[in-house]
């Protein structure tokens, strides 16, 4: 039997039906699934998005902060389906058929707003516990503890998937890689950079383009659209979070373990600088 490794999306493991195909189309895959601090998870999507869509919003992470949560105080649907997930508990099949709910799937569906939904990592687990986890076939990894020590995460990684050590070449990778995949966050995005290039003359002479040039050179770059929450929205959403996710992460965790996956991280409770919900 030959051995597969291949890559992945984060949208696999949101995705209500992947599971069930898994289990039909592959049931013996390892599956390695990486959960960071979803405040931060959702300022670098967001300013993902920004640098790689050219029809993404030019409204800032607070300015879509304000109109998601707006828009969940004023969906009764989406409300009552997040209070249903809540009052499921640690019950593993009551949380995977309340994933499912319509509600929740059309949140996922909008461009902008799953990038809040889908941080909601225990309500989206669930299916995967339900219907394909099985022993010594699924682990999860702090994002965190992975920054703070790349290379004892990817040992334990290759001793997941293929049961022995890191080769020397490996390891040399594991120490010499940064620490996150992160971008340089330039003062321009690329959808104003293009939209600067299109407006430009067209026509110039040598003389005038070095003008422009040395003009440009020391002119303050266009402010694209604000990726970093200010802290009263960090604060705002990590207490939404913690009702629907922290709160409980550390009791799901367990259950993993319980039920036979590898859990590397999270040795106490998940993002202890993330605010406890509101009482």
């Amino acid at each position: 039997m030959r051995t597969y490794t291949i890559d992945a999306t984060p949208t696999y493991y949101y995705s209500a039906g992947v599971p069930l195909i898994f289990k039909e189309f592959s049931p013996d895959s390892k599956v390695v699934m990486m959960m960071r601090e979803p405040v931060e998870r959702l300022e670098s999507l967001y300013n993902h998005w920004v640098l790689q869509d050219p029809n993404w919003p030019s409204n800032s992470a607070d300015a879509l902060t304000d109109e998601f949560l707006a828009h969940m105080r004023s969906n009764a649907a989406a409300d009552a389906a997040l209070r249903k997930l809540k009052a499921c508990g640690s019950e593993v099949l009551c949380t995977a058929a309340g994933w499912r709910d319509p509600a929740l799937q059309a949140l996922l569906a909008h461009p902008q707003y799953k990038l809040y939904i889908s941080g909601l990592y225990g309500y989206a687990l669930a299916g995967w516990r339900a219907h394909y986890f099985q022993s010594d076939r699924v682990m999860l990894i702090d994002s965190h503890t992975y920054f703070r020590n790349r290379t004892v995460v990817m040992e334990k990684v290759v001793d997941f998937l293929y049961g022995r050590s890191l080769s020397v070449v490996e390891r040399i990778w594991a120490q010499q890689a940064p620490p996150r995949n992160a971008k340089a966050r330039p003062g321009i995005s690329l959808r104003q950079a293009s939209a600067a290039s299109k407006a430009a003359a067209p026509a110039a002479t040598t003389a005038a383009v070095a003008t422009a040039a040395a003009t440009a050179s020391t002119a303050a770059p266009a402010p694209g659209p604000s990726w970093k929450l200010s802290a009263a929205k960090r604060d705002e959403l990590a207490k939404w979070y913690a009702e629907h996710l922290t709160d409980g992460m550390q009791e799901m965790l367990r259950g993993v373990g319980q039920e036979g996956g590898w859990v590397v991280g999270f040795e106490s409770a998940p993002w202890p600088w993330a605010p406890p919900a509101s009482k």
